[in-house]
């Protein structure tokens, strides 16, 4: 099961490009994201993230899908504690 402070990491990571500015924007430690994101990718049991330089996260075909699925689903989640 993921839980919502793993995918929001997920989001901003992808968004940002690097776990060092996703961790920076949620006030995380790098080390905390960082495990944070590996816990995720097990979870998902696919590779969310091309194994390439550390400095650059460039997400995978399907970590492509995820995040269109994990921007929707925050989406909602934003709107339910509106009272939307």
């Amino acid at each position: 099961m993921f839980s919502i402070k793993q995918l929001e990491l997920f989001v901003h990571t992808a968004r940002l490009g690097s776990v060092q500015r996703a961790a920076e924007h949620l006030h995380l430690s790098p080390s905390a994201a960082a495990k944070r994101l590996r816990d995720l990718e097990r979870s998902s049991a696919v590779p969310l993230f091309e194994p390439q330089d550390r400095q650059k996260a460039r997400l995978t075909a399907k970590g492509r899908e995820m995040l269109a699925l994990c921007e929707d689903l925050l989406k909602t989640l934003q709107a339910i504690e509106k009272g939307a």
